[in-house]
């Protein structure tokens, strides 16, 4: 009796991601969580739901996770890039193939249902833009885009599209030498790119205006990213003496404090005024320095360290494979649905902070949920078609 319940046991089962570096999955959580509570206040602070207070200044504070993201994905394609090429089996159509299958169908998916049901009016030739993952740089009112919180996505998929790119140059340098240098000098360049923009300017900018002109563009947010290609290499092929090195107690605690020294810095008080230049440093250096001073030991600690062993727990597994989802579906379920619940009899009554948790608290029920339903429906069909036309190679 039983053997005809397994395909269906099977079917609502997850389809995890890799395991290969299980520290990392409770990163991605803590950057998904820091992700979904700042939009939580910023959603009821814009309808003013929320008045100003210590905990709305400190939660717009936390601003950094996407840039954990962004250096989780650099490491994370990194590796898979360089391991592929170790096995001589390397193909940029199959990781290209690979790719496409894991993020397109539900990112188009979300993005065609949002369209249909939110702006039905717009034009297919107004949105389509959005559907080739160019969010970013369409200067349009926003009453014209369907995902303005898309960005970060369209960021990644730039980089994917580049990352085969980049290592096929690095494979034609002479030495590591040659290509840390490389990477280090890309990686400087964003940093460069910013002040050139911010500094051709011939008016103050405003908070707006940043958030348009660097926050959201590839070209001024890629060096994330290359930290975590950088990451991924000096992982790759000097893991070995990087075990060794953080084998002691105390390189690990001075890597650690950096790391703390970094994102101390991020949080406030500090200069970002309108006219000045924190944010130039702050979006996407610092947060590189910071976060590669976390990854470092957390990848060569010994097994018997409690920060790797706590954020390596498998429970966060299935929590981070439905990250992506929750990243999709969180500012949607917001807006129309736990936005609604704050100034309706659910969460209307409480005191401003008390409403706050519970709408977080909603908000990743919620999110979590939805991106469960939408992982059996849509991403696991795909990811299967994909393991059909493109293989992952035999480890």
């Amino acid at each position: 009796m039983t053997a005809p319940e397994q395909p269906a046991r099977s079917w609502w089962q997850l389809s995890l991601l890799s395991n290969q570096f299980p520290a990392l999955h409770g990163l991605r959580v803590l950057a998904i969580l820091s992700v979904v509570q700042i939009h939580v206040t910023v959603v009821l602070a814009w309808g003013q739901m929320l008045a100003p207070s210590t905990l709305t200044r400190w939660s717009s504070a936390v601003w950094f996770g996407m840039d954990l993201f962004f250096v989780l994905s650099g490491f994370l394609i990194g590796s898979i890039l360089l391991s592929d090429a170790a096995s001589n089996k390397h193909s940029i159509a199959r990781f290209y193939a690979r790719r496409a299958f894991r993020t397109i169908p539900l990112y188009a998916f979300v993005l065609f249902v949002l369209w249909r049901t939110e702006k039905p009016a717009l034009p297919l030739r107004t949105i389509w833009p959005e559907f080739v993952y160019l969010t970013p740089y369409l200067r349009s009112n926003t009453n014209y885009i369907v995902m303005p919180f898309a960005w970060s996505l369209c960021v990644e998929e730039h980089f994917y599209l580049a990352a085969p790119l980049l290592l096929a140059l690095l494979r034609k340098l002479q030495s590591h030498r040659a290509r840390l240098v490389t990477l280090g000098a890309l990686w400087a360049s964003a940093l460069v790119i910013r002040h050139a923009i911010f500094w051709a300017a011939r008016t103050p900018w405003s908070d707006p205006e940043l958030f348009r002109w660097m926050y959201v563009l590839t070209h001024t947010r890629f060096d994330t990213l290359v930290a975590g290609v950088l990451l991924a290499y000096a992982h790759h092929h000097f893991g070995a003496s990087l075990t060794s090195a953080f084998r002691a107690g105390v390189a690990r605690l001075v890597s650690y404090a950096i790391a703390v020294a970094a994102i101390a810095w991020l949080l406030p008080p500090h200069g970002a005024l309108p006219h000045s230049n924190w944010q130039l440093f702050a979006w996407g250096s610092v947060t590189s320095v910071a976060y590669a001073a976390i990854l470092l030991p957390l990848l060569h600690s010994p097994p018997t360290a409690w920060l790797p062993r706590v954020l390596g727990a498998r429970l966060w597994l299935p929590i981070a494979t439905l990250g992506y989802g929750v990243y999709l579906v969180h500012i949607p379920l917001m807006d129309h649905v736990v936005k609604l619940a704050s100034v309706g009899f659910f969460l209307a009554g409480w005191p401003a902070h008390t409403r706050w948790l519970l709408a977080f608290v909603l908000l990743c029920i919620l999110s979590w949920s939805l991106a469960y339903v939408l992982h059996v429906c849509v991403e696991k069909p795909a990811l299967r078609l994909r393991d059909r036309i493109a293989p992952p190679l035999p480890q």
